[in-house]
């Protein structure tokens, strides 16, 4: 029996799984509870977090805990302030999901455009309206991209490249420069919302972005225009996109994460054929849970050896100064 112990809230692949027993004890519990999580915490030196919330009163439970690594991009179930007042560095594992986060959102775009869920509905009952499924071309139109960072820039290319897409970028903390490299025109967001055909969104979920899309953005788009959102889901104002929906003011929709809940059998979104949702799978292939969830191992391990994990989202913390100079 190893001094140190560490907790994995997803399913293990046996490479990640190598390396956190090379320093400790593991207990694997696929999606526990955020209320078993509470009780047990207190046990673990090291976490592997994602989905479960990891808020101020799991960091006052969290008594041994020294690392905490999310298999993933995103981070906004983490509070980071209260992790750096405990004392508990927290990583993150950008870069290895972007490839099929970008190959989904293709995939969707695709989807909404040739109404392939609504075809392969009707097909299942014998229905071949094709009046009613018949689709749209993406060759030659715009594509606004929102968001062109690592996954951003991947769509933004497939787009281009494989469909000779016109491509508006907004982000404001990328160049011009940068957009021409990725081949596109960085415009403001109201110029993108008005001229583009579809519209694809790889951003986290912050205060400033937190529904970026709402009515008044829904009013700029145009009446047929494709919105594919596998960036998080509050960006989206979903009351927002409801409307704009009942109301035909958009051709479709795609969501790979959404701001409602999904385990909700009467949520309003299901009532629309035109919307196609997916329950946040875009990182869900076999290389890149693989290579996230190595990746989260290492930033645990690091951290547990006396090191700084590549990736530390809070590099403040009063641990980062001791595992610089080493313990």
């Amino acid at each position: 029996m190893k001094d140190q112990k560490i907790l994995v809230a997803v399913p293990l692949v046996k490479e990640a799984q190598a390396i956190l027993e090379s320093v400790a004890d593991v207990d694997v519990e696929p999606f526990l509870t955020y209320e078993r999580l509470i009780d047990i915490i207190e046990k673990y030196e090291g976490f592997i977090c994602w989905p479960v919330k990891c808020d101020a009163n799991f960091f006052k439970k969290a008594v041994k805990l020294r690392s905490l690594s999310t298999p993933g991009v995103g981070y906004d179930n983490i509070d980071l302030e209260a992790a750096t007042r405990h004392n508990v560095v927290v990583a993150n594992v950008p870069g290895t999901m972007s490839e099929s986060v970008a190959e989904l959102t293709v995939g969707l775009v695709l989807a909404c455009a040739r109404k392939l869920m609504l075809a392969n509905n009707l097909a299942r009952k014998g229905d071949w309206n094709f009046e009613e499924l018949r689709g749209i071309e993406i060759w030659n139109k715009t594509v606004g991209q929102i968001g062109c960072g690592n996954i951003g820039s991947l769509v933004a290319r497939k787009l281009k490249n494989s469909f000779s897409m016109r491509l508006l970028i907004y982000d404001p903390y990328i160049s011009d420069a940068r957009a021409h490299e990725i081949g596109g025109k960085r415009v403001e967001l109201e110029s993108l919302l008005r001229e583009s055909d579809v519209i694809t969104i790889n951003i986290p979920l912050t205060e400033e972005t937190f529904h970026m899309i709402d009515k008044e953005e829904f009013l700029l788009m145009k009446k047929d225009v494709i919105l594919v959102n596998t960036g998080r889901g509050g960006i989206i104002a979903e009351e927002a996109l409801i409307a704009a929906l009942e109301n035909k003011e958009v051709h479709s929709a795609a969501l790979d994460v959404t701001e409602s809940s999904l385990k909700d059998k009467d949520n309003p979104l299901f009532k629309f054929d035109n919307v196609t949702i997916t329950p946040h799978v875009g990182a869900n292939t076999d290389v890149s849970y693989r290579d996230t969830l190595i990746g989260a191992a290492r930033n645990v391990v690091d951290v547990l050896n006396g090191k700084l994990p590549t990736n530390i989202l809070n590099p403040e913390v009063e641990i980062a100064k001791e595992l610089k100079q080493g313990f």
